[in-house]
């Protein structure tokens, strides 16, 4: 690995949750030895990219990268760049796909692409609100996404859309538990009869979930083979835009999505939580 990338490397380590770092955490982090550490932040610190506080010695995020995202967002704007690979994988899978982003305690559509291959899809609206007990994507949120929406969730009365919606709030979070292991989410007919969603999380830089990839298609299109190319399309679009926003994939992420694993909430479910 050349001396320059080793460098760039350390930046890995500041997150909004962790954004300064003092020498000693740096060598510890980075597993460098004390000299080549601070090397290597002095060339960071020289081009902008951190800058050292005077006063308590403290390394954080320079003004150059501030610089560099604005260059990035006004010639490829983030969006623009995740329709684009939206785009790419609705060429392999022929079926729609949206991306949702947190809006405070909200779940909001951010953009849709639909596909131009069935005459019949399911449509969906910019800044559409998402329930996060009635869709894949909100599943997603709960569990990669900030600890708050599990306690905003608990003791809330959910609201029914469909027969098969679960209302109650431990069996929401059970299937999110169930999400977790596998690294993504499905939904069948709980906003929407007929409807089958799978969804995917988005990080953001502190390795927690911003939001959410989903490929939303008609019940009667699901066939294995579909359903293990749609697993595959959200999944490397996970991790396309995710870069794009800069975020930080958890090391424990599945590198894999294992169809096994994952427990979709179904009549069941339903049927435990009213009785």
């Amino acid at each position: 690995m050349g001396t320059t990338l080793n460098s760039l490397k350390l930046l890995d380590n500041f997150t909004i949750s962790t954004p300064e770092f003092g020498l000693s955490q740096i060598v510890r982090r980075a597993d460098l030895n004390k000299a080549t550490a601070l090397r290597h932040l002095k060339e960071l610190c020289e081009y902008g990219l951190l800058e050292q506080d005077p006063a308590t010695k403290l390394y954080s995020i320079g003004p150059a990268c501030l610089r560099l995202a604005g260059v990035r967002e006004a010639t490829k704007p983030t969006l623009v760049a995740a329709r684009q690979v939206m785009k790419k994988q609705i060429e392999i899978v022929r079926e729609s796909m949206h991306l949702s982003l947190m809006d405070g305690e909200e779940l909001r559509n951010v953009a849709v692409e639909e596909s131009q291959f069935h005459s019949v899809r399911v449509n969906f609206s910019r800044a559409e609100l998402l329930p996060l007990h009635a869709t894949a994507s909100g599943a997603i949120m709960l569990a990669f996404g900030p600890e708050f929406l599990k306690d905003h969730l608990k003791g809330k009365k959910l609201q029914a859309y469909t027969s098969t919606t679960i209302t109650n709030p431990d069996q929401v979070l059970k299937y999110a538990s169930h999400v977790k292991s596998a690294g993504w989410a499905e939904s069948a007919g709980a906003r929407e009869a007929d409807v089958h969603g799978f969804s995917a999380p988005i990080f953001g830089p502190d390795q927690i979930a911003i939001g959410a990839i989903a490929c939303v298609i008609p019940q009667n299109r699901i066939t294995p083979t579909l359903r293990g190319a749609i697993l595959s399309s959200i999944r490397a679009a996970s991790q396309d835009i995710t870069t794009i926003f800069g975020g930080l994939t958890p090391a424990t992420f599945p590198t894999d999505f294992n169809e096994t694993l994952n427990m979709v909430p179904g009549p069941a479910d339903h049927e435990m939580e009213t009785q």
